[in-house]
């Protein structure tokens, strides 16, 4: 299959996005099925096709501990290492990889990262109405979200059998020899225990439905 003919299908697949009035789940899906093409045939989006797919970097803002972690599942899942950097007091998260696997990667990132921002917003007025505190509710919800997602990506990783390129480390170790690890784990309090418990199993459950919903496909119409 010529390699042109399947990086039209990467780059028809990597535009569905929600930007361009696709949902949220047509481009998560879009997006699974971009990322089993680029596994399969090891090609690039890159307009030159006889060119060597470039390591790159992007950088996105991202101070909150849970936000970080889910940055890192979904790099560690789609071929990508990230990194964090601290600058005007601010905190980054650097995605590294070739173009094809970043800018997945991203794309998944964005698009979950709002979808838990937004059960979290649901998750505080419902707590709100019933003890009249949302202490620990964004960290209860988050680390559902986050442990539903790195189970389901998990199972999409290992289907596909995908590993992080080589080049991507020896950039990491010639650019960044002094990295920062993301710790796995985040802690939260509370006041109502009831409250936080159900917050953390809706996180779970959404975060479950939203990636988990559609099994990986083997084939597509290339």
């Amino acid at each position: 299959m010529a390699n042109e003919k399947i990086l039209r299908k990467i780059s028809a697949l990597m535009n569905v996005t929600v930007q361009n009035g696709a949902t949220v789940d047509e481009a998560l899906t879009a997006t699974k099925k971009a990322q089993e093409l680029i596994a399969k045939y090891h090609v690039t989006i890159l307009e030159n096709t006889t060119e060597k797919e470039n390591v790159g970097e992007k950088n996105i803002e991202g101070s909150r501990k849970w936000i970080q972690i889910l940055a890192n599942i979904v790099c560690a899942n789609m071929s990508c290492r990230m990194i964090m950097f601290t600058e005007n007091r601010k905190t980054f998260l650097k995605f590294i990889g070739r173009d094809s696997d970043r800018l997945a990667a991203v794309k998944t990132f964005q698009m979950l990262l709002e979808v838990c921002q937004n059960g979290i917003a649901k998750e505080k007025i419902r707590t709100k109405c019933n003890s009249n505190s949302s202490r620990g509710v964004e960290i209860a919800y988050a680390t559902g979200f986050i442990r539903a997602v790195d189970e389901e990506m998990g199972k999409q990783c290992k289907a596909l059998m995908l590993v992080v390129p080589s080049e991507v480390d020896e950039h990491i170790q010639k650019n960044y020899p002094y990295i920062k690890n993301v710790r796995s784990k985040v802690s939260y309090q509370y006041r109502n225990k009831d409250d936080v418990e159900i917050a953390k199993s809706n996180g779970y459950r959404d975060g479950k439905n939203l990636v988990g919903q559609k099994q990986i496909e083997t084939d597509f119409d290339v």
